[in-house]
C-alpha cells in the first residue's frame, strides 16, 4: 500500500485503477467541480464506487450572509442561512 499526498486536482493514474474512490469533507473546497468527477470516473474499474461525504449546512450557515456575486455583481445564488428556522 501507499499513501498519497497531494492535491485532488494534481493527481494522475491510469484508467481503471481503483474499485472505489473515497472523499470525505473535500469535495466544497474544489472550485471546479466536473473536472474532478471526470476524472475520478476514468480511474475507476467498470462497476467501481464513488463514496464521498460533504458538510452539511447546518455547520455552515449563518445568518448575516448575503447574496452570492459573480465579479460583475449579477447575483448567482443566495447561501444558506438561517437553517435551524421555520420559514
Amino acid at each position: 500500500m501507499e499513501y498519497l499526498c497531494s492535491p485532488m486536482e494534481d493527481v494522475d493514474f491510469p484508467p481503471e485503477s481503483f474499485d472505489a474512490v473515497v472523499s470525505s469533507l473535500a469535495f466544497h473546497y474544489i472550485a471546479d467541480f466536473e473536472p474532478i468527477v471526470q476524472k475520478v470516473h476514468h480511474v475507476l474499474k467498470q462497476g467501481g464506487s464513488l463514496v464521498f461525504s460533504v458538510e452539511h449546512p447546518v455547520f455552515t450557515a449563518e445568518g448575516s450572509q448575503n447574496w452570492c456575486y459573480d465579479l460583475e455583481g449579477v447575483i448567482k445564488h443566495f447561501p444558506v442561512d438561517n437553517y435551524y428556522y421555520r420559514h
